[in-house]
């Protein structure tokens, strides 16, 4: 795992084969790091073509790509000095910091990304983490990422939402669920259930679990994960869904989810979620582990369902205007072209540089 992470030799070959196989006009490229390795940029460039990276999280340039050290928030990595030996950053693991620190460096040795030709940051502040660890900004591109709104639609007009609140991700330590506990607490025990729906890392299913029997708290339900229309059903009839998050989240989906539904979201104030919500337009902001804020938040839209509904519909024309499929692939589209050299319209069925250059 270690040698890959690094550089996988297997993994360039194969790529540049199938690149002569398949001819692209350009190679877009997402979550390789530990297992493709930054050697499939050299693969492309060295069958020159354009190399496009998308950027899920921050592990270019945090070892444990959330910039989160024993829970709170650290950005030392983007000095250019990888601290994750030192503090254990992956997974409290010497080895597997060593790994992907001696990764970093050696990466940073050869300049392998000094090769690519684009870097997609779905949000802003994502941008400017880039700008600020040294990575030209002329090579950055801000393109949001999108949602499936004929999937995730507002439940049918005159159908209303049941009164529950929503929380949906991962049940894990990064969530900062222990905060919307806490908030959930101080609403008293007239306060609708309090429902927790995602995959859980048992052992932070098991802390929360606790903590809610020591606050006496019968109303919060840990509902497991749901899947296809299960899952969409129980965002549509939700009051609001809250994301609680203790680390910079990268534009997570079920902000723009929740949008799609009509439902509101309460977010907290870091990262890039101030970008998504819009604070008295489709949503509210809260101060990071501030229970206290969260709860006061969380009241309003209770006490207030009318504004509620109002900015849940705001947060789906939101969606219908900057984060569609179709705003989203026409942004690439225009960023591969101008790389390629290729003229993608609406509908784009393009004739490949490769064909062209062979008719």
């Amino acid at each position: 795992m270690a040698q890959r992470a690094i550089y996988s030799r297997e993994a360039r070959q194969k790529l540049r084969k199938l690149i002569r196989d398949t001819h692209p006009d350009v190679v877009h490229v997402l979550n390789f790091t530990s297992y493709l390795s930054p050697s499939i940029i050299d693969a492309a460039r060295d069958e020159h073509v354009p190399v496009v990276v998308r950027l899920s999280s921050f592990d270019l340039i945090c070892a444990n790509h959330m910039f989160l050290r024993d829970g709170k928030i650290c950005t030392e990595c983007t000095q250019g000095k990888y601290h994750s030996v030192l503090h254990r950053c992956v997974g409290g693991s010497f080895s597997a910091s060593l790994a992907k620190s001696v990764a970093m460096y050696f990466h940073d040795l050869i300049d392998i990304y000094d090769r690519v030709d684009a870097f997609v940051a779905p949000a802003k502040f994502m941008e400017q983490t880039l700008i600020t660890a040294g990575y030209p900004v002329e090579r950055i591109h801000h393109i949001p990422t999108f949602v499936d709104s004929g999937r995730f639609r507002p439940l049918p007009p005159g159908v209303p939402v049941e009164d529950y609140m929503l929380y949906f991700g991962r049940i894990a330590p990064d969530k900062g669920l222990g905060t919307l506990i806490e908030a959930y607490a101080k609403l008293g025990p007239s306060a609708p259930p309090l429902k927790l729906m995602g995959p859980s890392e048992p052992a932070e299913e098991a802390r929360l679990r606790a903590r809610c029997a020591e606050l006496n708290l019968d109303n919060v339900q840990f509902i497991g994960a749901a899947r296809g229309e299960e899952m969409v059903s129980i965002v549509q009839r939700a009051r609001f869904a809250i994301v609680s998050s203790v680390w910079f989240e990268n534009t997570p989906n079920t902000v723009y989810e929740a949008f799609a539904c009509g439902r509101p979201v309460i977010a907290t104030n870091i990262g890039s979620l101030p970008e998504q919500v819009n604070p008295g337009v489709n949503g509210l902001l809260f101060e990071l582990n501030n229970p206290t804020d969260l709860a006061r938040k969380m009241q309003y839209l209770l006490d207030h369902p009318e504004i509620a509904d109002q900015f849940g519909a705001n947060g789906r024309e939101s969606i219908h205007r900057e984060y569609s499929a179709q705003t989203h692939a026409a942004r690439l589209l225009t960023l591969f072209g101008a790389l390629a050299g290729v003229e993608y319209g609406p509908n784009p069925a393009p004739t490949p540089v490769w064909q062209q250059a062979r008719s």
